[in-house]
């Protein structure tokens, strides 16, 4: 029998189409405490440059949002996103990259293997993870899913808001990385 995951979405006034919000000032619950990832969105986010480009593809805007790597998750283009390293990381650790998302693509990662004691480096200062421990579990928790077979729940972040949602099943697709 095939495993299923479960995707954790931020909110999106325009129901994940691949385009920016068409009144991107009232949407504030992708930037909410509830949202994931509602601190990353709401630091990043360029509000007067979505709200000049309100309702349109971000496939004709690339790397220009912060939601970028849920909002095409019923999208009909290919968008580029920009991903950056997390502000806790050194400058000199990584770089900005760029990826080109296909239709109906959305970005999860498994984060209780990232951050549990099993790949924590106890004892000394600096790094407080283990990256061959994290990559190794990232690894094995993505190697359960099958393609064609495996299927994607998707909860959007606010569903508490009693938004009517039809039922949504996607196939799990593989993306090269």
């Amino acid at each position: 029998m095939a495993t299923h995951m479960s995707i954790r979405l931020a909110w999106h006034n325009e129901g994940w189409n691949g385009h920016i919000c068409q009144k991107p000032c009232e949407n504030l619950y992708c930037i909410g405490q509830h949202s994931y990832p509602g601190d990353l969105i709401a630091g990043t986010r360029d509000i007067e440059y979505e709200t000049a480009h309100a309702g349109e593809p971000c496939s004709a805007n690339p790397c220009a949002v912060a939601c970028g790597l849920s909002v095409n998750a019923f999208g009909k283009d290919t968008i580029r996103v920009r991903v950056d390293p997390p502000d806790f990381w050194k400058k000199s650790d990584a770089d900005a990259i760029k990826l080109d998302l296909p239709p109906h693509t959305v970005c999860t990662w498994c984060y209780e293997q990232m951050y549990n004691e099993d790949v924590e480096i106890h004892g000394g200062f600096g790094q407080k993870y283990d990256y061959e421990k994290r990559k190794a579990g990232a690894e094995k928790y993505f190697s359960q899913f099958e393609p064609g077979k495996s299927l994607i729940s998707i909860m959007p972040d606010i569903a508490i808001r009693s938004v009517r949602m039809k039922r949504i099943i996607m196939s799990l697709q593989e993306y090269p990385v």
